[in-house]
């Protein structure tokens, strides 16, 4: 089987006809979804991996989500051939691979795509699928026509997970990871983002103080801050963020290690400018 799959990982390298033209600029996430996970480096020295195709190929990579929310998007370097469509599905895995139950799926026309050369594709799903933190999920791509993606570099530069393949003439149902490849790509370029509210990030935030500081002090503002919100007090909400920043900026290297409270800092500052404080 091994020899079978090495054969076969030409597949992986078919050429990617659609590239002709660079047009407009990287396709950019709104500004009320979250970047959680991404492998962003594009390796344009090589080919790119075919999707769908003769050898009706299917990629699928592995994530480790990192926040929980709703994933509303993924961006992609890929495009299609005028006429095909792109199937991106997201599905749950079982012993690192997917398993085939589908959580979200988005078919996407090959006008709805610029060209990879531009940069990333962002694929919004009409029905996003939820996501908790540390859990993880397959981004499946594939395609009845010809689509093609950019490769990521070589090795394992995406650590929360892998590039897996099925193409003919192997079986249509066996994952092959491309990390049994030396010198291969193990992960795709791609980013994901979730619908984060400031309710869900006050929740993350409760749970990053918890036992943090002296005292209780820090999970006592996250605590006000939350009842705030819920009272559809913004105002307060903000103000409260503000005090745990300036706590945890003048607790840095005396009672919370520097890296611990640049954190605390950062979180509260993300959940401000998500209210527009």
């Amino acid at each position: 089987m091994a020899s079978k799959r090495k054969r076969n990982a030409r597949y992986l390298l078919a050429a990617i006809g659609f590239i002709a033209l660079l047009l407009g600029g990287p396709a950019t996430a709104s500004s009320s979804l979250v970047l959680d996970q991404q492998q962003p480096a594009v390796d344009l020295s090589v080919g790119g991996f075919g999707i769908g195709g003769a050898s009706r190929q299917m990629l699928a990579q592995t994530v480790t989500a990192g926040l929980s929310g709703d994933l509303a998007e993924v961006q992609l370097p890929v495009g299609c051939d005028p006429g095909s469509s792109l199937l991106v599905q997201i599905e749950d895995v079982s012993g690192a691979i997917p398993n085939g139950v589908v959580l979200a799926s988005q078919l996407v026309p090959s006008t709805d795509l610029l060209p990879p050369l531009a940069g990333f594709n962002a694929i919004d799903f009409a029905t996003p699928t939820h996501v908790t933190a540390g859990s993880s999920f397959a981004i499946v791509l594939s395609s009845t026509g010809s689509c093609g993606i950019f490769q990521g570099p070589s090795g394992d530069s995406y650590p929360g997970g892998n590039l897996f393949f099925i193409a003919l003439p192997n079986p249509l149902d066996l994952w092959v990871c491309n990390c049994e490849f030396s010198g291969a790509s193990f992960d795709l370029p791609f980013k994901t983002f979730v619908t984060n509210s400031p309710a869900q990030q006050l929740a993350s935030l409760g749970a990053a103080v918890e036992g943090v500081g002296p005292g209780t002090s820090l999970a006592d503002k996250v605590s006000e801050a939350q009842a705030y919100l819920a009272a559809g007090d913004v105002t307060d909400t903000c103000s409260t963020l503000s005090a745990l920043a300036h706590e945890a900026k003048a607790l840095a290297g005396k009672k919370l290690a520097p890296a611990a409270a640049d954190a605390l800092v950062t979180s509260a500052g993300e959940i401000a400018t998500t209210l527009e404080c």
